[in-house]
C-alpha cells in the first residue's frame, strides 16, 4: 500500500455513491433537492499529532459563491495498515464515515437505519474488484 492511500479501485467509491443515492438520497428526498451541492471528501490520513485516531467527520467548508458545502471525512491509514484484511477494513471505514455524516447532519437518519443498511451492501461485488488495484484503476484526485 502506498503510504498515503489504500490501493483501492475507484469502483468501490462509485458503488458506495450509487448505493447511498438509491438507499438514502432518493427515498428520503435529502440533498437531491437542496439548493446547495454537497460533497463528502474522504481523506486517508496518517496517524500523528494532527492525523485522526478514528474516523471523524468535520463541519463543512462552505463556498457561498458556488453553493457548495464540502464535509471532510478523515479516515486513519494506520487502522487500515494494521488490519489483517486491509481491503475490507477500508470499505468498513469508508462506510463508517458515511454513517457518521448522515447521523450527524441529517437528523432523520438514525444509527439503527445505517446499521441495517450495512447489511444490504453487495460485498460479493466489492470483494470481486481488484485489490490492490493498479494505479490507473485507483483514480484518486490528483492522479
Amino acid at each position: 500500500m502506498a503510504p498515503n492511500r489504500p490501493p483501492l479501485s475507484h469502483k468501490v467509491t462509485d458503488y458506495l455513491v450509487q448505493f447511498i443515492r438509491e438507499e438514502i438520497l432518493v427515498p428520503r428526498q435529502i440533498i437531491l433537492t437542496d439548493e446547495w451541492n454537497i460533497e463528502l471528501a474522504m481523506m486517508f490520513m496518517p496517524q500523528n499529532e494532527f492525523g485522526p485516531h478514528k474516523v471523524d467527520v468535520y463541519e463543512p467548508d462552505i463556498y457561498d459563491d458556488v453553493k457548495v458545502k464540502t464535509y471532510p471525512i478523515a479516515i486513519p491509514l494506520a487502522t487500515i495498515q494494521a488490519s489483517e484484511e486491509p481491503y475490507l477494513k477500508t470499505i468498513e471505514l469508508m462506510y463508517e464515515g458515511l454513517f457518521l455524516y448522515f447521523t450527524a447532519f441529517h437528523k432523520s437518519i438514525h444509527a439503527h437505519f445505517m446499521q441495517d443498511l450495512w447489511e444490504k451492501i453487495n460485498f460479493d461485488y466489492l470483494l470481486s474488484l481488484p485489490y490492490p488495484a493498479d494505479i490507473t484503476e485507483q483514480q484518486y484526485i490528483g492522479d
